[in-house]
């Protein structure tokens, strides 16, 4: 299980992606690190994968024979999702795949997202998608953890490119602490009218940093001391039972039991 999670601000898009991938076997289970977060359409978008690493292969597939995304390059992205999807059945794989694309058209920010996965039980495996996500942030992977809390609950279209990389790193880095399957070092990528790049976190100085003063912050706040509680609210000591009472109530239970 992997996470990738974007959010959408006034004239950018920002991703955060975890590293960790997993190769099962016979013998065993094995880790390893992976990039999930790539360039597209020439380098002015990201798209991001989760599901199986095979993902990764069909996107590099496309780039190196160049997909041309045609003149109104987001009317092409069903065509890339498409091609993606034939590719896919033609390596004759089957696992589930997610794939959240980040972009760029005429200065505005999208993000859309599209599924290789099985849209009811008993149905074959499809392609769901592409659609628009409307929301300004998303996510793929481990959509349901409440570190997805954070990016609903504080982001805003407002922010700048650099708040939001702070708390895209800090979503991905605090699901990595519970979710055996999701790990850091978390990648990061930015998109904009320029173009688009991804890079690890080593390369935005003090961002770890950053995320793990935020959990301090949270830490300290509940180390202090919480609201009064009204001595109702608290359960009432009772009063020592006699030893006349336990002997009534043993003999209650025996004579049940006859």
């Amino acid at each position: 299980m992997s996470l990738v999670i974007a959010l959408k601000g006034t004239d950018s898009v920002v991703l955060a992606a975890d590293t960790l991938a997993v190769s099962e076997d016979p013998d065993g289970v094995c880790k390893f690190k992976c990039s999930k977060l790539r360039t597209a359409n020439n380098g002015r978008w990201v798209v991001g994968a989760t599901g199986w690493d095979d993902a990764f292969g069909l996107i590099e597939t496309l780039n190196r024979r160049g997909f041309d995304f045609g003149q109104d390059a987001l009317m092409g992205i069903p065509s890339y999702a498409r091609e993606l999807w034939t590719e896919y059945q033609r390596r004759h794989f089957s696992g589930v795949m997610d794939f959240l694309l980040a972009g760029m058209d005429s200065s505005v920010p999208f993000i859309q997202r599209w599924s290789f996965d099985v849209p009811r039980r008993g149905r074959p495996m499809s392609l769901i998608g592409p659609s628009f996500c409307d929301r300004d942030h998303e996510a793929i992977g481990v959509c349901g953890h409440g570190g997805l809390y954070f990016a609903a609950e504080y982001h805003r279209e407002d922010m700048d490119t650099r708040q939001m990389v702070s708390l895209a790193h800090f979503c991905v880095s605090e699901v990595a602490k519970q979710e055996l399957l999701v790990g850091g070092p978390v990648d990061m990528a930015i998109v904009n009218r320029n173009g688009a790049i991804c890079l690890p976190e080593s390369r935005f100085p003090g961002l770890r940093q950053r995320s793990e003063s935020i959990v301090a912050l949270m830490r300290s706040a509940f180390s202090a001391a919480g609201p009064d509680i009204p001595p109702k609210a608290l359960p009432s000591e009772r009063p020592p039972r006699s030893a006349k009472w336990e002997r009534t109530r043993l003999e209650g239970i025996r004579g049940a039991q006859r």
